[in-house]
């Protein structure tokens, strides 16, 4: 009599088992790297955040400083760290600058394009005088204020920047002063030409 064995296969090949561990693994790393990568991003947003929070706590200290003690009070540079835990890493620096006037001697002649009129290139050479002054005296009382966040990520410097304008009061009234006298010294052309013609 024969017997005749019958294998059944049970289980899996060492083969088998290799391609899914490989298959498990690659699987395994994509998703680690993809937590890693929204945790990066979650975290840089929060450092922006933080960052955004603390440039506009320290605008509005520079702006009760101002309205304090004048624009004046303000250094052309200042830095510095905050302070806290949670704001540990993070620095300030303030920055103020003149703003640059726009040519309004220039503007005006634009403005009277080319003419051959008499009166109107005599009140075009009377307004250049005061022109100018107004022109010096805005640069000197138009400030800019820059507050800079500072902070590093992955040792990359990083920062954020929020910006302000202010005006100088006591330069303003110089302002209207020329412009009063400019006013009258052109009313006192206009009424000149109007005599003579």
């Amino acid at each position: 009599m024969i017997f005749e064995h019958k294998h059944h296969r049970k289980g899996f090949s060492l083969i088998e088992v290799l391609a899914a561990f490989v298959i498990l693994s690659i699987s395994i790393i994509v998703f680690m790297e993809n937590q890693s990568l929204a945790l990066r991003m979650v975290s840089r947003i929060d450092n922006q955040n933080q960052a955004i929070v603390l440039a506009q706590m320290k605008m509005a200290q520079t702006n009760l400083v101002i309205d304090k003690s004048g624009i004046q009070s303000i250094k052309d540079e200042e830095a510095g760290a905050f302070e806290g835990d949670e704001s540990e890493g993070y620095e300030w620096k303030v920055l103020k600058r003149n703003v640059p006037a726009p040519d309004f001697i220039s503007l005006m002649s634009s403005f009277s394009g080319e003419t051959d009129d008499a009166q109107d290139q005599q009140l075009n050479q009377a307004s250049q005088g005061p022109m100018k002054a107004i022109t010096d005296i805005w640069g000197k009382a138009l400030r800019e204020i820059e507050i800079q966040v500072l902070w590093k990520e992955d040792d990359l410097p990083k920062s954020i920047s929020l910006f302000s304008h202010y005006v100088d009061e006591s330069a303003l009234g110089q302002v209207d002063g020329l412009i009063n006298a400019l006013g009258q010294q052109l009313q006192g052309l206009g009424s000149d030409g109007g005599g003579e013609q």
